[in-house]
């Protein structure tokens, strides 16, 4: 009776730098655009949002991260 080997596939490393730069955005557009612009909260708000969602995204599809 033969016995399977299964290669073992090397992990790849976890993309870091796309999460690191949309949480650095976030905070730039949730506090420093309100104090620049302060007519622009709701876009502040709303912008800190969206850079969730992305990092959130990213996080699932793109970081490599296993399941």
């Amino acid at each position: 009776m033969a016995v399977a080997h299964v290669a073992a596939t090397p992990l790849k490393a976890i993309r870091l730098w796309p999460g690191v730069a949309l949480a650095v955005l976030l905070v730039l557009v949730r506090f420093v655009l309100p104090v620049v612009f302060p007519t622009m909260f709701l876009q502040a708000v709303l912008g800190s949002l969206l850079f969730a969602l992305l990092i959130v995204l990213w996080w699932l599809c793109f970081s490599r991260a296993p399941w």
